[in-house]
């Protein structure tokens, strides 16, 4: 299986929900899906603070305490 990187995998995951919803829900939420799903994949014990984590942003997880 050919590995790809994070950001292929949420372009692909979002074009596949912006197809899927039909334009129900704007880009901006699909995008925010896309990055939850993909961080959800990437942890095996899911708290917040480890999906803030994952999401690859620049912005901070301590924040929201």
């Amino acid at each position: 299986m050919k590995k790809t990187n994070t950001i292929a995998k949420n372009r692909k995951l979002t074009s596949v929900l912006n197809i899927d919803v039909q334009g129900e829900i704007n880009l901006a939420r699909l995008k925010l899906i896309s990055h939850f799903v993909i961080a959800l994949c990437k942890v095996q014990t899911v708290t917040f603070e480890k999906l803030a984590n994952a999401f690859e942003t620049q912005s901070d997880s301590d924040l929201s305490l």
